[in-house]
């Protein structure tokens, strides 16, 4: 039996492996495209999606932080232009807006510093000394902390832009928390109890080991 290079027959598996625009795209894609899923929509533009952030977050699980925080600010531009041109967005916020979209979304890829990226899958295990089970770990703490920051960024928006001038700074704070809690509270918890089901974390890890390794040809011949 021949391989499939030795057959003259084209391979396409560049296309997957290793290639980080391709999954970088489709990321942000599939996390755009996620948002728009809403479970529960909210007043004042919050929302509960089908874990849309949890496909941002995995750039920066797969690439590390850095380029998870830039290409993280680049969704909120996109989402930003994309909500403007469909009028979703309450345009009498405008400020507020620009202010919950590049910060609420950027934030999201900084929980890549805590997941603990990896180039060689043996290396990685020998480094760390670590199972897979801890492995996995490390892709639910750095969401949930992306999350936080997320939560934390939309307070302060909350805070800054829709306080009510009849209530004082501690109940603009105590609204603000109950009201973020509703969108960004409840979508983190249906994301963690999605991350402790084997067969997606399997996926998961498997995307990433695809998305940060070379392609290798094994030509076997009978």
């Amino acid at each position: 039996m021949r391989s499939n290079k030795s057959l003259g027959m084209k391979n396409y598996n560049h296309i997957l492996w290793n290639n980080k625009p391709f999954w970088i795209a489709v990321l942000i894609f599939i996390a755009w495209a996620f948002s728009y899923f809403r479970l529960i929509p909210l007043n004042e533009g919050g929302e509960v999606t089908w874990f849309s952030m949890l496909f941002l977050y995995l750039i920066g699980y797969f690439y590390g932080g850095f380029k998870g925080l830039i290409f993280a600010l680049l969704f909120g531009g996109l989402k930003f232009g994309t909500d403007y041109a469909f009028n979703i967005l309450a345009k009498d916020h405008i400020v507020a807006e620009v202010f919950d979209y590049i910060f609420s979304y950027g934030v999201v890829g900084i929980g890549g510093f805590f997941a603990a990226p990896f180039k060689n899958r043996k290396e990685y295990l020998t480094r760390y000394n670590v199972g897979k089970p801890v492995e996995n770990k490390f892709l639910r703490m750095g969401y949930l902390f992306a999350m936080a920051l997320r939560f934390i960024s939309s307070i302060i928006n909350f805070v800054i832009f829709y306080s009510r001038p009849e209530l004082t700074f501690a109940g603009n704070l105590r609204e603000a928390c109950f009201y973020c809690i509703g969108y960004v509270g409840v979508e983190t918890l249906l994301t963690i109890l999605l991350l402790f089901i084997p067969g997606i974390v399997t996926s998961v890890e498997y995307c990433k080991y695809v998305a940060t390794h070379e392609y290798k040809v094994i030509a076997e011949n009978i």
